[in-house]
């Protein structure tokens, strides 16, 4: 029987970018090592969608890994 601590399981932190316009439509884009400018470019241009004016967003999320998931979010504002 094994009497070791058990380990912690581990997590991954990842960041999104979400190009949104005003009339709700969306693009998002994310990878290992991208920078918060890249990934918005790039959600930007995939956005075919978007209409006009888009305002940048952000998703951070920790995951559990290896564990397959679905993660369910809100939105908190910003403290300024």
């Amino acid at each position: 029987m094994h009497t070791g601590a058990m380990s912690k399981p581990k997590v991954v932190r990842i960041r999104i970018a979400v190009a949104l316009d005003a009339e709700g439509n969306w693009s998002a884009a994310g990878w290992s090592g991208a920078s918060d400018r890249d990934a918005m470019e790039t959600a930007v241009d995939a956005g075919a969608d978007l209409a006009g004016m888009y305002r940048p967003c952000y998703v951070t999320v920790e995951i559990p890994f290896p564990k397959p998931t679905e993660l369910v979010g809100q939105v908190e504002e910003e403290e300024e």
